[in-house]
C-alpha cells in the first residue's frame, strides 16, 4: 500500500470572545500560538497545509508569511467551527486524509502530529483522534469518508459528536503518555500556558 497523503487544516478563525483579543497572534516561544501551530505540521512532513482565517484581520491572513502554507479566510466565522472546516477541505484538495489543529493549542509539536500520521496510516481507519492521560483532544486526523460527512454535517458540535461521544463508525485512539496540550481559551490559560513553558508572563514575571 502506497504511503497516504495527509494534509492539515488549521482552525484560526474564531472571535476569541472570552480572551478579549485575538488570540491566535499572541506570542509564544519566538513567534506567534498560530505560527507554532503551522509549524507543527509543517514539521511533520505533511501537506498541503491550509490556515483559515477570519475576514478583515490582516494579522492573521498575514500569520503564514514564508511558509509554505495557504490561506483561505471563512467570510463568517460566526457560524461556527464547522464553517471553517468546510472552508478548509475545500482548499485543501485530494488528499487521502486531513489532520485538523486548532490555532490556540500551540503545545502541539511536529512529533505528536507525526506519530499521529504514521497510527492512522497503518489502516487508515475513519478518523483518529488523540487520547491523553486525562482526556481526549486535538489534533484529529479525518479521512475521505469523515471528511465528506463532516462537509454535509449540521446540528452542534458534529465532529466531536462523529469521532468522540457517539462515533457509528470505529475511531482509532492514538494515545500519548502526557497530559493534554493547553486549549488557550482566556487570560488565565494564557498566563498558566508561558508559566508551563517557563516564559515570562504578560506582567513581566518570569
Amino acid at each position: 500500500m502506497d504511503a497516504p497523503s495527509v494534509g492539515a487544516i488549521v482552525l484560526a478563525a474564531g472571535a476569541s470572545e472570552r480572551m478579549g483579543r485575538r488570540k491566535q497572534t499572541l506570542g509564544y516561544r519566538d513567534s506567534t500560538m498560530v505560527r507554532a501551530v503551522l509549524g507543527a505540521a509543517l514539521g511533520a512532513g505533511i501537506g498541503p497545509v491550509v490556515l483559515v482565517a477570519p475576514p478583515d484581520d490582516p494579522s492573521l491572513e498575514n500569520a503564514a508569511d514564508g511558509l509554505e502554507v495557504s490561506v483561505v479566510v471563512n467570510p463568517d466565522p460566526s457560524r461556527g467551527n464547522l464553517s471553517s472546516l468546510r472552508c478548509g477541505i475545500e482548499t485543501v484538495g485530494a488528499v487521502d486524509g486531513v489532520v485538523l489543529l486548532l490555532a490556540d493549542m500551540p503545545q502541539v509539536g511536529a512529533e505528536l502530529v507525526a506519530r499521529l500520521v504514521w497510527a492512522w496510516s497503518v489502516e487508515r481507519p475513519y478518523a483518529a483522534v488523540c487520547t491523553y492521560r486525562d482526556v481526549v483532544s486535538h489534533p484529529f486526523l479525518l479521512s475521505k469518508p469523515a471528511i465528506e460527512d463532516l462537509a454535509a454535517a449540521e446540528g452542534q458540535q458534529p465532529l466531536w459528536r462523529l469521532l468522540v461521544e457517539d462515533p457509528v463508525t470505529p475511531v482509532l485512539r492514538v494515545e500519548f503518555d502526557r497530559t493534554a496540550p493547553l486549549d488557550v481559551d482566556t487570560p488565565a490559560d494564557y498566563e498558566r500556558l508561558l508559566a508551563d513553558e517557563g516564559l515570562p508572563s504578560e506582567s513581566g514575571e518570569s
